[in-house]
């Protein structure tokens, strides 16, 4: 129904009218009375909507131009007399689904209503900054001599899916002691008053969303996570961002990342054999011979230490060249073996100056 029609030609900004979309959709069934928008709306966001500065001398007009708009609002007689604004439940999921296509952070954080200390909406981990020390030129020659005199470090592989997806944790003090502060402090979720109040809204469940998470693998402690993909039962699929590893859950066991959780930069990293490329006619995807030998070096009873040689960024991982300890066909400690030469060896891979990264 019509309110006015002085407010056809106007427009309201976006943020406003989801913070109106949010207060009608607290009272679904009745709505709000016209002339008490005001009053629920400072109520709700604790400072008062001024109607002038929005280029509107009433509320009927205001709301006119946010239907016109095509915020899923309705307004309703009602059987008493009085007008109300309430929410249209017919568009009103279809509307939150485009919010969510066109990645309207903003828009959503105001629609959750999450709590203050939680990240709001697209939030990112802060980037990691490699040591400039750790970082080497790639050497013409790949050759053994060569490659034992780039700087390697020490690390542990996390998760490896195949040559060219791997997780890597670099194992020095600072990044242990980062780490281990981080999971004693997300323990404060198992709090009985945090129970609900850090549940993940069903609005926020998009790809790309930074979470917590149970992982049972390592103490059943909670762990930072991204989601990756949704179905229609709201089971999600994550990756642990400080593990590498990608699990399954519900999303009624997801809770929001709180703000002192997501200031450490996600300790997994993305890595990927620099120099080879799949073997055979399939070159275009990895063996499940491969991906099974790289598997193996998460097994701490098949390879001893585990090093790694960074040389540059491409994409969201670094190249590496990983050499290890073989318990089986190292001879002594400081015998290592480099993985890229083993899978060359093995006709899993060859050598190859294009190593875009390969599935």
């Amino acid at each position: 129904m019509n309110v006015s029609d002085s407010g056809a030609n106007r427009t309201v900004s976006p943020l406003l009218g989801a913070r109106i979309v949010r207060i009608c959709h607290k009272y679904p069934n009745k709505g709000i009375e016209l002339h008490s928008i005001l009053y629920y709306f400072h109520k709700e966001f604790l400072y008062p909507l001024d109607l002038m500065s929005e280029g509107f001398d009433a509320i009927e007009p205001f709301i006119q131009c946010l239907i016109c708009d095509n915020y899923p609002l309705e307004v309703i007689d009602g059987s008493d007399g009085w007008r109300r604004l309430a929410v249209d439940k017919r568009r009103y999921y279809y509307w939150l689904s485009g919010v969510k296509v066109a990645k309207r952070y903003d828009m959503m954080n105001i629609l959750a209503d999450i709590p203050d200390d939680a990240i709001a909406c697209g939030h990112q981990l802060p980037k990691f900054q490699l040591p400039a020390n750790l970082v080497n030129a790639l050497p013409e020659i790949l050759s053994g001599n060569i490659l034992n005199e780039l700087c390697f470090c020490e690390m542990r592989l996390m998760y490896a899916i195949s040559p060219h997806e791997m997780f890597v944790h670099i194992c020095d003090d600072d990044h242990h002691l980062a780490y281990h502060r981080l999971r004693i402090d997300m323990r404060s979720y198992d709090n009985v008053d945090n129970e609900d109040k850090y549940r993940v809204p069903s609005l926020l469940l998009f790809d790309g969303l930074l979470c917590a998470v149970r992982y049972h693998k390592i103490c059943h402690e909670w762990h930072r996570s991204i989601i990756l993909s949704i179905d229609r039962d709201n089971n999600c699929r994550l990756l642990l961002v400080d593990i590498g590893d990608v699990i399954e859950a519900n999303a009624k066991h997801l809770r929001l990342l709180l703000q002192k959780y997501a200031q450490l930069p996600a300790q997994a990293l993305k890595v990927q054999l620099t120099g080879i490329r799949p073997i055979g006619k399939s070159d275009q995807h990895w063996s499940q011979w491969a991906k099974n030998f790289v598997k193996r070096l998460e097994e701490h009873n098949y390879c001893g230490p585990i090093e790694c040689a960074f040389i540059g960024r491409q994409s969201d991982r670094y190249r590496v060249f990983i050499r290890y300890y073989d318990k089986i066909k190292s001879i002594n400690e400081n015998d290592l073996l480099f993985l890229h030469q083993i899978l060359v060896d093995k006709q899993l891979a060859i050598i190859s100056g294009n190593d875009m990264p390969i599935d």
